[in-house]
């Protein structure tokens, strides 16, 4: 879903989508919704870290640039999720 949510964990509409463009009735400004059970873009960074220890042609991407690079495309991050729920799609399968 996407939306908006409020950031303030003491507020009860915390984590809870919403598709408000200003604040909360809480006092904060709500940021971009995101699910509390996807991983966040440091744990997706570890994955493409992982991805690219596979090859000696593929040079080793530090864990700090690919984070840097998934805050900064939502489409990049969209693509690196699809990747993370295919890992755990076959590690359940197993």
């Amino acid at each position: 879903m996407s939306g908006r949510m409020c950031p303030n964990r003491a507020c009860g509409h915390y984590g809870l989508p919403t598709r408000l463009l200003g604040g909360c009735d809480c006092g904060c400004a709500l940021v971009p919704f995101r699910n509390p059970t996807e991983p966040s873009n440091e744990q997706l960074a570890r994955l493409v870290w992982a991805f690219s220890m596979g090859t000696p042609e593929v040079p080793l991407v530090d864990v700090k640039e690919a984070k840097l690079a998934l805050d900064a495309s939502p489409e990049l991050r969209a693509a690196w999720l699809e990747r993370h729920r295919e890992m755990q799609a076959a590690w359940g399968a197993t």
